[in-house]
């Protein structure tokens, strides 16, 4: 069985939060100013994160569950 590089989880959160985030803060082209201010609050972007926080964990789990002794 070939061996794979499990990267450390704080790495792999990290950069899968980061991606996911900027994309989630992005303003719609079809998105209005005050829609987006509503979407995108302090409070709204600490639950999305917390939110791809659980995916990540979840996603790591799965890709690397196997891997790690």
């Amino acid at each position: 069985m070939k061996s794979v590089d499990v990267p450390l989880y704080s790495q792999y959160a990290k950069s899968f939060v980061e991606e996911r985030i900027e994309k989630w803060q992005d303003k719609d082209p079809y998105e209005t100013i005050e829609e987006y201010k509503a979407r995108v609050t302090l409070k709204t972007r600490d639950a999305k994160i917390k939110s791809l926080l659980k995916e990540a964990e979840n996603s790591y789990i799965k890709m690397y569950a196997r891997e790690v002794r």
